[in-house]
């Protein structure tokens, strides 16, 4: 969560109208930033997430 927040604030261009765009490259001399939207990733993206931000829920970790 902290290097989605990094890139959000540090490199704005990386964010677009439906979150961050598909690709980008942030070495400093070499920045590019992918104009594409590709969402056939993201879904897994959001349950890792998701299971990040439940890591602390017992019920969960122990299956119950």
């Amino acid at each position: 969560m902290q290097m989605m927040k990094y890139v959000y604030d540090t490199y704005p261009k990386t964010w677009s109208k439906y979150g961050f765009l598909d690709g980008y490259n942030l070495e400093k001399d070499k920045l590019w930033v992918s104009k594409e939207y590709i969402g056939i990733d993201k879904g897994i993206s959001m349950v890792m997430i998701e299971n990040y931000l439940h890591r602390n829920n017992l019920e969960i970790c122990n299956g119950k």
